[in-house]
């Protein structure tokens, strides 16, 4: 069910497959009732969880990532099944959304998750060496209010006009497939 090429590429756990593929099963099922996702499965499988497995370059130096407007659970969710050996925190201020990651992260037993509801939760301030990583979620100035001091962000853009000047671009690299800018980001 995965692409082959990152499984090819990458080490994946041995609980990896039969994880994501719980994970695609309750997606679609909490999908008729909640809306998650207006993709069908195999276009999810390579738009969306796929490209999320683009984000492990970038954040195999951080001990702690936040996937900032987690939503369904993409990039969060495979990347935490992925690296047990990091903590994730998935922030999400839409109820639905946080219930499903809540139940999501319990149901797979993915220990190393934790839910954050950023409409009245802030950033845990004593962690350190961290990241913030995102898929569609672009605003910065939610993440500043958020963080309240410099973070490093990896985030995909279609382009630099869409950064603002509060926002620093250490470096970018270019996902051939999608043709999709790879940010790194400084927001200060």
């Amino acid at each position: 069910m995965l692409c082959e090429e990152y499984s090819r590429l990458l080490n994946l756990p041995q609980d990896f497959e039969s994880k994501i593929n719980e994970y695609l099963k309750e997606l679609y099922s909490w999908n008729e009732h909640t809306n998650l996702t207006s993709d069908d499965l195999g276009t999810f499988i390579k738009k969306h969880l796929c490209f999320s497995l683009n984000f492990s370059v970038f954040i195999k130096n951080f001990s702690v990532i936040f996937d900032f407007g987690s939503g369904n659970g993409v990039p969060g969710i495979p990347l935490a099944i992925l690296f047990n050996d990091k903590k994730f925190f998935l922030v999400e201020n839409k109820k639905r959304k946080i219930a499903f990651l809540e139940y999501i992260s319990s149901h797979l037993q993915i220990n190393n998750v934790q839910v954050i509801d950023s409409s009245c939760q802030n950033y845990p301030s004593e962690i350190e060496n961290f990241c913030v990583i995102s898929k569609g979620f672009s605003d910065f100035k939610a993440m500043r209010n958020f963080f309240k001091k410099e973070i490093t962000v990896f985030i995909p853009l279609p382009s630099e006009n869409k950064i603002p000047k509060y926002v620093k671009v250490i470096s970018k690299k270019l996902d051939l497939e999608k043709s999709i800018n790879f940010y790194e980001l400084k927001i200060l």
